[in-house]
C-alpha cells in the first residue's frame, strides 16, 4: 500500500499533463526523424517567451529539416554496447548534452554555424533547473562561503569565492590539496592577478582623480566665499558712499539756495558764507565721487572673477556660486559754484567778483 500511496503523490505533484515537457521528446536522438518533429520543435520555441523572434522561428523547420537528414555518428549517442553474463544486449547512451554539443558545432562550408537558431532553443532548454534542489543547495553554498565577517563583501569577490569552491569540488572533489597544480593553472592564477593589479591601479586612480578634483572644489569653493565676503563689504561701502553724497548733494543745494536768497536780499555776507558751503560741499562731493569710482572699479573686478570662476565651475560640474548685484552711483556730479557764474554777474555786474 506505501507504493500505491507514493505514486499517488507523485501523480499529483509531478507536471505529467504538461504539454511543454512531452514535446522536449523532440531532443531524444530517437526522435531526430519523426514526422512531426519539426512541429514540435517550434511549440518549444514558442512556450519560451522572449527567446527568439518571428524571422527565427520561421527558420526553425528549415534547420529541423536540414538536422532531421544529417547523417549523426553513432558513437554521438551510443556510449557502450554491451552483452550481460545472461546473453541480453545493453546500450549505454552518451549524455544528452554531449549529443547536442557535437551536433551544435557542425559548420557549413563557409565555416558558419550550421543551425544557429537550434542552437538557441537547445542551450536554453538544457540549462533549466529540473527542481528546486540545484537552487537550494547553491543558497546553502553562499550562506557556507559568505560567514559573519563577510558581509561586506562585494558582489564579484563573492562570485570568486563561489568560482574558487566551484572549481575545488570539481577537479579535486572538495579537497583543495587534490587539485592537480599544472602549467594551465598557473597561467590562469598568473592573469587573474595581472586583472586584478589593473584594476585596483584604476580603482586608485580614479580616487586620486576624485580627490584632485574635491580639494579643487573646495579651494574654488573658498576663494569665491573670500570674493563674495569683499563683494558684499564693498557694496556696504558702496552704498554708504552714496547716503554721504547725498548728504552732500543737500548740502550743495542748500547752499545754493541761500545764496539766492542773500543776493536777492542784497546780503553780501550771507552770500559769502552760502558761497564757502557750496564750495565745501562740491569738493565733498568730488572726494565721495572719486572714492566711489574706485570701489565701482573693485567691485567690477570682483564680479568679474566670480563670473570666471562660476564659468569654470559649471564647465568641471560643480556648483555655481551666486554674485551680488553691482549698484553703481546714480548721483549726478556736482559743479562748484563761483562768484564768476553767470547768475551773480548778472545781478550784481562784474565789479562784484571780488566776493
Amino acid at each position: 500500500m506505501i507504493y500505491h500511496a507514493i505514486a499517488d503523490n507523485l501523480k499529483t505533484h509531478l507536471p505529467l499533463k504538461s504539454t511543454f515537457l512531452k514535446d522536449l521528446h523532440v531532443l531524444d536522438p530517437a526522435s531526430k526523424t519523426e514526422p512531426d518533429a519539426a512541429d514540435t520543435m517550434i511549440r518549444v520555441a514558442r512556450a519560451i517567451p522572449k527567446l527568439l523572434s518571428d524571422a527565427e522561428i520561421d527558420c526553425i523547420r528549415h534547420e529541423y529539416m536540414m538536422y532531421a537528414t544529417e547523417n549523426i555518428d553513432e558513437s554521438w549517442y551510443i556510449k557502450n554496447k554491451y552483452q550481460d553474463s545472461d546473453g541480453n544486449n545493453h546500450i549505454e547512451h552518451q549524455r544528452i548534452d554531449y549529443y547536442w554539443n557535437k551536433v551544435l558545432l557542425l559548420t557549413t562550408s563557409f565555416g558558419l554555424p550550421k543551425y544557429p537558431t537550434l542552437s538557441k532553443i537547445v542551450k536554453n532548454v538544457l540549462i533549466m533547473s529540473h527542481g528546486n534542489s540545484d537552487v537550494e543547495r547553491g543558497f546553502s553554498i553562499n550562506e557556507h562561503i559568505v560567514t559573519e565577517n563577510r558581509t561586506l563583501l562585494s558582489l564579484s569577490s563573492i562570485n570568486g569565492l563561489r568560482s574558487t569552491w566551484d572549481a575545488i569540488k570539481f577537479f579535486g572533489s572538495g579537497l583543495s590539496h587534490r587539485v592537480p597544480i599544472n602549467i594551465d593553472m598557473i597561467r590562469a592564477v598568473q592573469r587573474s592577478k595581472s586583472v586584478y593589479n589593473q584594476e585596483q591601479l584604476s580603482l586608485k586612480s580614479i580616487a586620486d582623480h576624485e580627490k584632485e578634483q574635491n580639494e579643487k572644489c573646495q579651494n574654488t569653493n573658498e576663494k569665491m566665499k573670500k570674493l563674495i565676503d569683499q563683494e558684499h563689504q564693498l557694496l556696504c561701502k558702496q552704498k554708504s558712499l552714496q547716503d554721504e553724497q547725498k548728504k552732500a548733494q543737500l548740502l550743495v543745494g542748500e547752499g545754493r539756495q541761500r545764496l539766492d536768497n542773500a543776493l536777492k536780499k542784497g546780503d553780501m555776507i550771507d552770500a559769502q558764507a552760502a558761497n564757502a558751503l557750496i564750495g565745501a560741499g562740491d569738493e565733498k562731493v568730488k572726494l565721495i565721487s572719486a572714492e566711489l569710482i574706485q570701489v565701482t572699479d573693485e567691485l567690477l573686478k570682483i564680479q568679474n572673477k566670480t563670473t570666471e570662476k562660476s564659468s569654470r565651475s559649471a564647465s568641471t560640474g560643480q556648483a555655481k556660486v551666486p554674485s551680488i548685484k553691482l549698484e553703481h552711483s546714480r548721483w549726478p556730479k556736482s559743479k562748484p559754484w563761483s562768484p564768476s557764474s553767470s547768475t551773480f554777474k548778472r545781478k550784481h555786474g562784474k565789479n562784484n567778483t571780488h566776493l
